[in-house]
């Protein structure tokens, strides 16, 4: 009897040990441990009277869209480049609804999106699902 509840406690130390093992060994990366590298990039304007050109990196990880607000000045040309970093999320595309655009986000793949800043309003970006949330201000 001794012996059965030795095995038995053994057999469940290594489960509990393998399941341990397998959780951290799918650990996702975070969205606050990636944001330094992927933020606002200012570039060169293609000609003089286009303004200023910026690339806002928002980094989609299972945590969601980081950062999840971005605030532009109106007029402003901005691209929006979004990278998927994990396939523990939902978010394997994104939905901008205002303005009609669903874009495919590969995984580990930067995907740009122009975004019209003439008029001042706000925009929601999303997964497909609606669940992962961003807010666009163009004020």
């Amino acid at each position: 009897m001794f012996k059965t509840a030795m095995i038995a406690t053994l057999a469940i130390s290594v489960t509990g040990i393998t399941l341990l093992a397998a959780a951290c060994s799918r650990a996702v990366p975070t969205a606050s441990a990636t944001a330094d590298n992927h933020e606002s990039t200012a570039i060169a304007p293609a000609t003089g009277d286009e303004g200023i050109r910026r690339i806002v990196k928002i980094v989609v990880a299972g945590e969601g869209f980081s950062p999840s607000t971005v605030n532009i000045k109106r007029g402003e040309q901005v691209i929006l480049e979004f990278t998927r970093l994990t396939d523990q999320t939902c978010a394997t595309s994104v939905t901008l609804p205002e303005i009609h655009l669903t874009k495919d986000l590969p995984l580990n793949q930067p995907v740009q999106i122009h975004i019209p800043t003439d008029t001042a309003r706000t925009l929601t970006f999303s997964c497909a699902m609606g669940m992962l949330k961003g807010t666009l201000v163009i004020s």
